[in-house]
């Protein structure tokens, strides 16, 4: 008896099944860091990348941290905060907290300091204000962010993650349809 072609599988060569499998990974991964950002942001987890030396060793240059809100009243000595940097509207600073104690006018006076840094800083927030606490580090993953860290950086990178995904996505949808053939089934000659 014989095999009816159209149900034998078409041979691919080794190079094509491996650059198949690689397009698949990368959109997989993207698809998966995509989705692990949302679930971040969703359950109040903000990530930072660390840009200097001066909470080390405890949190070194390029390392990835994960923050959490929480109000200024219930922040102890010995916590890593992140915070406004004073006197530099927009940036931020993650070092560990030396003091806190209310202060007059219905603030709270905290005192901060970098691990390596010889000398604190001083600053005053709002009773009601909030601070970054620090939940979970990632040794040196900050550094493959480094190319972001710029706004017309990141939104180069969010246009060329949607038109890489866009094409993906149209290379599957019309690839199959241009590669089907209408085969007809052989038929061997019956004795």
């Amino acid at each position: 008896m014989g095999r009816d072609v159209l149900s034998a599988r078409p041979h691919r060569p080794p190079l094509r099944r491996l650059a198949s499998a690689a397009r698949w990974a990368v959109v997989a991964a993207l698809c998966l860091l995509a989705a692990s950002s949302l679930a971040l942001r969703v359950a109040g987890w903000q990530p930072r990348v660390v840009l200097s030396g001066s909470m080390e060793p405890a949190i070194s240059r390029d390392d990835l941290i994960l923050v959490t809100s929480q109000a200024v009243r219930d922040v102890r000595p010995g916590q890593i905060i992140t915070f406004a940097r004073p006197h530099h509207p927009g940036q931020t600073i993650t070092h560990r907290v030396v003091a806190i104690r209310r202060a007059p006018a219905g603030r709270f006076a905290v005192t901060t300091r970098g691990d390596a840094n010889p000398a604190p800083e001083r600053w005053s927030i709002p009773a009601d204000g909030t601070v970054g606490r620090l939940r979970a580090r990632v040794a040196g993953v900050g550094a493959l962010a480094a190319p972001l860290r710029g706004e017309i950086s990141r939104g180069l990178a969010v246009v060329a993650t949607t038109a890489l995904l866009a094409a993906l996505a149209l290379w599957a949808i019309w690839r199959p349809a241009a590669r089907k053939q209408t085969q007809r089934p052989t038929r061997r000659p019956t004795a």
